[in-house]
């Protein structure tokens, strides 16, 4: 096999041991060949033999002969991995497993058996083998792979190649030859600790059982697993321990050789809060060169229940002593805040947490609080709220409160406040007298006695009770203090005693206490005149009132004084004794004055003891006021862009103001222009410029004295017309302007002489902007007006005219402009009177 051993041999070759041609030295035309080798399977196959020579003809003749050697061996099986002791494959490692067999004949089947009973096989003559073999140089020698996948504690165990194959020599026989190799597969060893607590924070409810399992693998099975518990700040504590090299083999440990498991199991029964803490599990085994491996796994078990405080009571104190206030309360987690607040201020008592330094509060998970006070101030008689925060399930935060009082007691004590100086207050002023009752339960009555105002030697009594049951004008509020204030205008009836007196409940039944103190009215002197100043006609004549008051009273009238221009008026005048029996009345007479009359008058009180004191009025003298209805004289050419002039007409005293109005067809103010005259008869030229539109012009008049107004007739101006037109509409509206007026006037004297003072007029229909002719209004003395203008206007300028009243001019005067009210007055010559008109 594998070509031929030697090529062809001549005479001339150089032999060599193995391989050589020889003549036979009998036989000359012989050649004898010999070829020699060692016996391997590379021996097996057909050897031929061929010989070449030349005979007839020189022609070459050939002989073969053929000798087939069949090699003889039983089969032979090498396994790999091997060695002497057993093959530590890592965990985490794939294995190839190579049987290496041979034989001759060749080996026909192999099989590989592993530990787990698994069994790959190959044969020669079958196309679909479970082994994987390969044939090497030869067909003698086989090599066949099974390779083991990583992370298998079966890979583990005795694993058996076995090669097949027969002898030539005897055929039918089957040899056969096993090798094995043992495999122990290492895996350092792990722990993992579990639990059936739902909560993935590992929170357990206070009194739920739970169940610890502590699961150990590793290869080799780990021999050693414990289970113990911590609680912060204690030593550890050894729950469960199971060791084969010292014979401990609690019950609650099952051990699974096939997985090469440990797995611990302990229930913790009725947990309390000694139960949370750190719960840890440890194994061991023997992994690479058997060394001693270990690996720990722990968990934090925390016991959950809502903080709660237990029942406070009550305190009773007396005021100025201490009390100490205790409160427990418990939870687990151990409580993180704890807080004292007193509910009326949220004045904070206690604010406690665990890392705060403070030492009001101690403890773990049962917390106990401690506090002293002292109870100097009533605002600690109040309801306080105890809270209590730690945290659950979930880390939720849970917050607990609880709630007691503190009654502070003391006896009441009453207090009066007197307004003024030493008792003093002065007339016409309003002054408070204050009542404070202090008590330790909150007073439930306060009384005030005064003199009574309407009878001098009698008391009046304004009574407060705390349920509201009694009305006074006495006003009281507060808890423990109660203030009550008493506010009246002093008058001289205020003289006497005050006497404020204060209920409450103690503890050994109801308590009162009284305050009193005197008050004494004064009022510093005080002169007054009527009026600042008067205007007086020159044939008139005037009394001006001075009244003088003081408490006590002024006893020497002759100390009162009237004074002109640094002149004694001694004998103008008269001064008597008012029926307050407190203020005099002086009345200066002043009659048919001259121009030398006007000036400051002083009436003035000469007594050093309670300081000089005097008032003063400024008189003038002036003619009788007039105004009359003013004229207008439209211009006497009037076209269109050019500037014209409008005159006005006025007579009147004392100075004038004259405006000229003009309005558009519709009746709406176009604009306004003004001057000024202290002239009594002039004629006021206004300039304008015509444009073409229907305009209306009228002259409006005002005094400065008692503010009369006068307005004329409105001229009717169509300034498109050409000057001609214009002439002849002025003409005929002038004349029958005129002759109108003369009417209308004959009218209103008719009626003022008839209806006097007391006819209502009517205003109806009014419209904003809108002009509206002078209108006669008879006044009575309770004046009323029908007002009936649409809702919401504003009205630029509404004239009305009183008839005359005691042949004194009485006009209407002062119109606002202010929303939906017309202000007006009148003035009927002794007073002022005001009214108004609403839409």
């Amino acid at each position: 096999p594998g070509g031929p051993l030697s090529s062809s041999l001549s005479s001339s070759t150089v032999a060599t041991d193995n391989n050589f041609c020889n003549n036979d030295p009998g036989d000359s035309f012989k050649l004898i060949c010999k070829h020699t080798t060692t016996v391997g399977y590379s021996t097996d196959g057909e050897y031929s033999c061929i010989g070449k020579n030349k005979a007839l003809s020189n022609s070459e003749k050939i002989d073969t002969k053929t000798v087939n050697i069949e090699v003889s061996q039983t089969v032979r099986t090498a396994i790999i991995p091997s060695g002497p002791e057993e093959y530590e494959l890592n965990y985490n490692d794939a294995l190839t497993i190579t049987c290496n067999v041979d034989g001759g004949k060749a080996p026909h089947k192999v099989e590989l058996s592993l530990s787990n009973g698994d069994t790959y096989t190959w044969l020669s003559d079958s196309t679909s083998n479970s082994l994987i073999c390969q044939t090497l140089a030869t067909n003698f020698e086989l090599k066949c792979t099974h390779v083991l996948s990583s992370k298998s504690y079966s890979n583990g165990g005795d694993h058996v190649c076995t090669g097949y194959n027969y002898l030539p020599s005897s055929p039918s026989t089957e040899r056969s030859s096993p090798a094995t190799v043992s495999v122990v597969v290492i895996k350092p060893v792990s722990v993992v600790m579990t639990n059936d607590i739902s909560s993935v924070e590992n929170e357990v409810e206070f009194g739920q059982t739970f169940i610890i399992t502590c699961s150990a693998d590793g290869g080799r099975i780990p021999h050693y697993i414990s289970l113990s518990h911590t609680v912060p700040g204690s030593t550890e504590n050894n729950l469960v321990l199971y060791d084969t090299e010292n014979n401990k083999t609690p019950d609650n440990v099952d051990v699974d050789t096939d997985l090469q498991k440990l797995t611990l199991t302990y229930e913790v029964v009725n947990p309390g809060y000694n139960e949370y803490g750190s719960y840890k599990c440890i194994a061991e085994n023997k992994a690479m060169s058997r060394s001693i491996v270990t690996n720990t796994d722990s968990k934090t078990i925390t016991v959950v229940r809502d903080v709660t405080i237990d029942d406070i009571d009550d305190v009773k104190a007396d005021k100025d002593s201490d009390v100490t206030l205790e409160f427990t309360l418990n939870g687990g987690r151990s409580p993180h805040f704890v807080s004292l607040v007193r509910d009326g201020d949220s004045e904070l008592i206690i604010d406690w947490t665990p890392d705060s330094g403070n030492s009001d509060c101690s403890g773990n998970f049962k917390i106990t609080c401690s506090k002293t006070v002292s109870v100097n101030d009533f605002k600690l008689d109040d309801t306080y709220t105890v809270t209590a925060k730690n945290i659950v399930a979930g880390q939720k935060e849970v917050t607990a409160t609880k709630k007691f009082d503190i009654t502070v007691y003391q006896d009441v004590v009453t207090d009066i406040i007197l307004p003024g100086e030493d008792g003093k207050i002065q007339y016409g002023e309003t002054h408070t007298i204050t009542c404070k009752a202090t008590g330790g339960l909150p007073p439930h009555k306060v009384e005030l006695t005064y003199p009574d105002p309407q009878d001098s030697t009698g008391t009046v009594t304004e009574r407060w009770l705390r349920d509201g049951s009694a009305t006074s004008n006495l006003v009281c509020s507060g808890d423990h203090v109660v203030t009550c204030k008493y506010s009246f205008k002093a008058g001289y009836e205020s003289d006497g005693q005050y006497s404020c007196e204060g209920f409450n409940a103690g503890r050994n039944g109801d308590t009162s206490d009284s305050a009193s103190g005197g008050l004494v009215t004064f009022r510093p002197t005080e002169v007054t005149i009527s009026s600042d100043s008067e205007t007086l006609l020159t044939n008139e004549t005037v009394d001006i009132t001075c009244n003088i008051t003081r408490k006590p009273k002024l006893v020497d009238k002759t100390k009162i004084s009237w004074v002109h221009l640094s002149k004694d008026l001694t004998g103008n005048y008269s001064t008597e004794l008012g029926s307050d029996n407190y203020t005099w009345v002086s009345i200066l007479s002043l009659s048919q004055p001259s121009e030398d009359y006007g000036g400051t008058y002083t009436c003035t009180v000469n007594d050093e003891t309670y300081n000089n004191t005097s008032a003063t009025v400024e008189v003038t003298i002036s003619e009788r006021k007039f105004l009359e209805i003013p004229d207008i004289i439209p211009p006497d050419n009037f076209e269109k862009d050019s500037v014209s002039t409008i005159t006005c007409k006025v007579k009147g005293f004392p100075e004038m103001t004259v405006q000229l109005l003009a309005y558009d067809s519709d009746g709406l103010a176009l604009e306004i222009n003004e001057k000024s005259t202290t002239l009594k008869d002039t004629d006021i030229m206004f300039e304008v410029t015509a444009e073409c539109s229907h305009v209306k012009y009228g002259c409006k008049v005002t005094n400065s004295v008692g503010s009369q107004v006068r307005k004329s007739d409105l001229i009717d101006v169509n300034n498109c017309a050409d000057a001609r037109d214009m002439h002849i509409i002025i003409g005929y509206t002038v004349s029958g302007l005129f002759f109108l007026i003369i009417i209308l006037l004959g009218v209103y004297i008719f009626i003022s002489k008839r209806r006097g003072r007391e006819d209502i007029i009517n205003l109806v229909g009014l419209q904003k902007n809108h002009l509206y002719e002078e209108t006669t209004l008879h006044v009575s003395s309770s004046m009323a007006v029908d007002q009936h203008a649409t809702t919401g206007h504003q009205y630029d300028e509404i004239i009305i005219n009183s008839a005359a009243v005691d042949d004194v001019s009485a006009t209407v005067y002062d119109y606002a402009r202010n929303d939906d009210v017309i202000r007006h007055g009148f003035h009927d010559g002794t007073v002022y009177h005001n009214h108004e008109l609403r839409s």
